[in-house]
């Protein structure tokens, strides 16, 4: 990384470059550039502004998996790619509806590239309030979804129309390669596709009694760029934070935290859904010992006890309430 200041040390630039050497992929570099610019009589009020570029490389999941469950095979694309028919709207019985088949031909995967502006601000308003404030936007090239076809395992487009009949027999996985069948695999996406978020967070120290914080962020996804692969996102549009803690008496400290996150789909390679929007309390109170430095501590996690689901098919996280005794 390099760094450098300049008028009056009021504006900073920085340089710095990553080397990725992927074993089944060229190898890439990641460049990043920034500058901040620091203004007021006390320097109080940080401008800044970003730009990254970055590189994914398919996860061993994307690249590897097999996993067969006779009316849908997930596999992996580090091969030669697949031909096949598009088969993204699906019968209830696993086959594809055939006003929906067109063909389609599937490259072998290939790194995410990301390319992200970022914007913003950090300073001090008044006395005690202090504000942060970001807006981003990334532009991937490859991006890396999923997407359902009806085609061959081994690759190969099928002759004719493939609606083969759904077996869901899981005991005798066949072994017949050249049968159309409903495959998922990951694939690049073929144009552009659009991120952007923004953060803001607010902090006022009121007294060393009392003091409040608070944070918002903003994500979106431009799905209709790529219609029929799923991008699995897998990003609340909406999440706030609520926040107050402080030492009302000597070594006695509190924090009371409201996190909310708004609905939105989850997706993972066997199964897809929504999570349903939800909010949680966290609390804690701790008392310093400070002739043995250590403290009390007596907290918990969703005190009220909320249905909170995080991850699609997975169980609700109910209250947790802890105490402990921490030594510095």
């Amino acid at each position: 990384m390099v760094k450098c200041g300049v008028w009056q040390n009021r504006l900073k630039l920085a340089a710095a470059g990553r080397f990725d050497r992927f074993r089944n992929f060229s190898s890439r570099f990641s460049p990043r550039v920034s500058a901040v610019l620091t203004l007021g009589d006390n320097r109080q009020h940080n401008f800044r502004l970003n730009y990254a570029q970055a590189f994914r490389q398919p996860a061993q999941l994307d690249q590897f998996i097999y996993l067969d469950f006779g009316t849908l095979l997930v596999k992996g694309n580090v091969e030669n790619g697949y031909q096949g028919f598009n088969a993204v709207s699906a019968l209830p019985n696993g086959q594809a509806n055939p006003d929906f088949l067109k063909p389609i031909t599937l490259k072998k995967i290939a790194p995410e590239q990301m390319n992200t502006w970022e914007i913003g601000y950090k300073g001090q308003l008044i006395k005690g309030l202090y504000v942060d404030l970001s807006y981003y936007r990334s532009l991937y090239n490859n991006f890396i979804g999923t997407l359902r076809f009806y085609g061959r395992e081994d690759g190969i487009a099928p002759t004719g129309v493939p609606l083969p009949a759904a077996t869901g027999d899981f005991d005798k996985p066949t072994t017949d390669r050249t049968r159309g069948r409903l495959i998922q695999t990951w694939a690049n996406a073929d144009r552009q596709v659009q991120t952007q978020g923004f953060v803001a967070s607010v902090e006022y120290f009121q007294s060393k009694k009392l003091n409040l914080n608070a944070n918002y962020t903003w994500s979106h996804i431009n799905e209709a760029d790529v219609p029929g692969l799923i991008l699995g996102f897998n990003t609340p549009t909406h999440k706030f934070n609520v926040g107050v803690n402080g030492e009302p008496i000597k070594n006695l400290s509190y924090a009371l935290n409201y996190r909310h996150n708004s609905v939105y789909t989850y997706f993972m390679p066997i199964d897809e859904g929504y999570i349903n929007a939800f909010g949680v309390v966290d609390g804690q109170v701790s008392y310093r010992l400070p002739k043995i430095k250590s403290s009390l501590r007596l907290g918990g996690t969703n005190l009220l006890n909320a249905n909170a689901v995080q991850v699609y098919g997975a169980a609700s996280i109910g209250r947790v309430v802890y105490v402990g005794w921490v030594f510095e």
